[in-house]
């Protein structure tokens, strides 16, 4: 409708303007190479004027299909929702085959398609589908290359349920040495140590990076620094002293937190500590205090007391 009013307007207007130059209308003279191209000065502002409507015709078509394409899109993302949010209840409800269909459909088209594949996976363990389950868990892991983690972690969960906890060890692993063995991995490992006697003891780095350490359950904390990063996680120095805190103070009455003396931060937290504690570094506070220093190795790092730099002690 708008494109149309502005070809009846330029219209008009050439026809006025055709009016106004009737009596001497003048000329237009364009040459291209061995070609020559006359006409007369009006009609020349109306191909002008008819030239720029198709143009601005062109350009509407293109925002207009354009549009639509993003409109469906978002229209299958809203059904993507809609099914996944179904498939969790049917999940719930032990409806696990129309659970797992509906989570797969609309993967491709889900915010987060990881997801998606990994809770279908569950869908598929749950009916003995132990197929499908893995190729959901391959899916998951094409899907987010990053998310390998949670589709091992899933898979050692399910293997776990199934009794296979020495396939469910060796999942987990192949996460630990690779480095991307997170909480909820760790957790498991140690029950599965424990179940197959492979040893009570399970000493692990815990990550602060984005909260999960605190679902870890330790016996023997070692603090050593404590510093002012991952503000994305916890926005505040302040939250990430509680979340240490909350860390440290898990800690049975019968275990231990072990703390680096040296770091101001973790001075910071001392008082507010309820837990059985010792501390070491150079400080002459500390319970156990480096005096007797050795440098070790060519390249040296700076430690805190007396300009000392070596990169280890004896």
């Amino acid at each position: 409708m708008k494109g149309a009013a502005i070809a009846a307007i330029a219209l008009v207007g050439g026809g006025l303007l055709a009016h106004l130059l009737l009596a001497d209308p003048g000329y237009v003279a364009i040459r291209a190479g061995r070609q020559l191209f006359e006409t007369t000065l009006p009609v020349f502002a109306l191909m002008l004027i008819g030239l720029y409507v198709l143009l601005r015709s062109l350009a509407a078509a293109a925002t207009s299909r354009r549009r639509l394409a993003e409109l469906r899109a978002e229209r299958r993302r809203r059904r993507a929702r809609a099914d996944t949010q179904r498939a969790l209840l049917d999940l719930a409800a032990g409806n696990w085959k129309r659970s797992e269909e509906l989570l797969t459909r609309s993967a491709a088209d889900a915010e987060s398609p990881v997801v998606n594949y990994l809770v279908a996976a569950r869908a598929a363990d749950l009916q003995d589908a132990v197929a499908r389950r893995d190729d959901w868990l391959a899916q998951a892991q094409e899907a987010g290359p990053e998310e390998r983690a949670p589709a091992l972690v899933t898979l050692a969960e399910m293997q776990m349920r199934r009794g296979q906890h020495e396939a469910a060890l060796a999942t987990l692993e192949q996460l630990d040495a690779s480095g991307d063995l997170n909480s909820r991995g760790l957790e498991l490992m140690a029950r599965l140590s424990q179940k197959l006697g492979r040893g009570e003891l399970l000493v692990a780095e815990a990550d602060e990076s984005d909260g999960s350490f605190l679902r870890l359950s330790p016996t023997i904390i070692a603090v050593t620094n404590l510093d002012r990063e991952h503000l994305d996680h916890y926005g505040s120095m302040e939250r990430i002293y509680e979340s240490f805190l909350e860390f440290i103070n898990k800690v049975p009455f019968y275990g231990l937190a072990i703390l680096c003396l040296d770091h101001p931060n973790v001075q910071e937290i001392l008082p507010r500590l309820d837990r059985r504690l010792c501390t070491y570094g150079f400080s002459a506070q500390a319970d156990y205090r480096a005096r007797r220093v050795e440098r070790l190795g060519k390249e040296h790092a700076h430690w805190p007391g007396d300009g000392v730099q070596s990169t280890g002690i004896r």
